[in-house]
């Protein structure tokens, strides 16, 4: 982004973070259907459990409120 669109985003974010908004959702979490929103599941032999292997969208909430879900890719072990 441009110099003063990068400003812009950063004072938002502080600000938004001074009000407890919270961004979530990183590679490697432990898919939780609670709070992440799956849009493609692939399947690796070798999984032992459902991680979300990429951020689509950052989830959001404040305190213990969900505001939105994160969008996510998982990859887990195959249906038995």
């Amino acid at each position: 982004p441009t110099p003063g669109l990068k400003d812009i985003t950063e004072t938002l974010c502080t600000r938004l973070g001074a009000l407890g908004l919270e961004t979530f959702g990183e590679e490697g979490d432990p898919f939780d259907p609670a709070c992440h929103e799956a849009l493609v599941h692939h399947v690796r032999a070798d999984a032992t459990r459902l991680t979300c292997t990429k951020i689509l969208r950052p989830g959001y909430r404040t305190g213990p409120h969900l505001l939105r879900p994160a969008t996510v890719e998982v990859t887990g072990p195959p249906p038995v």
